[in-house]
């Protein structure tokens, strides 16, 4: 379990407490690993090495770890709110699930039942999106042709 961790903020110290305890009570603590304010090569790594990359937070703004992951190489699962319904497209991308265990879990289970060459299309066809939508020279076409539009519309008026 890897994320941003500020000691400052109630809500991470109290989030990652019920996490150690939910995984005591699972009786799985000594098979899990909570990794807090991970370094960049740390991110990178983890996501090289990653099959499933479960994205719980509800309507985050756009969340850049679902992107991430997609162009790493895995298989997205996100909560069906906020950022990850602009970057993960349901059932060809990843999926988007409500938060709910139980679909989440079996979810998990299809996939790692799924032949390899369905679970290399979703990856291939999640870097494509990446690649077409999220990358920098992407981003830098669409300013430019938002900037000569707004140009014409002045020299219009």
């Amino acid at each position: 379990v890897a994320g941003g961790y500020d000691p400052r903020l109630t809500e991470n110290v109290e989030h990652h407490l019920e996490l150690e305890t939910l995984a005591r009570k699972l009786d799985i603590i000594d098979r899990t690993v909570f990794l807090r304010s991970i370094t960049n090569d740390q991110r990178l790594l983890l996501l090289e090495n990653t099959s499933i990359l479960l994205y719980t937070p509800e309507n985050e703004h756009f969340g850049i770890v679902p992107v991430e992951a997609m162009y790493m190489g895995a298989i997205v699962i996100a909560c069906n709110s906020g950022g990850p319904l602009e970057s993960v497209d349901h059932g060809k991308t990843g999926y988007l699930l409500p938060p709910n265990k139980e679909e989440w879990s079996n979810k998990i289970a299809r996939i790692l039942n799924s032949s390899q060459e369905e679970q290399e299309d979703m990856k291939a066809a999640a870097k494509d999106k990446v690649k077409r939508i999220f990358t920098f020279d992407v981003f830098a076409d669409q300013l430019d042709e938002l900037l000569q539009r707004m140009v014409q519309e002045k020299f219009k008026q």
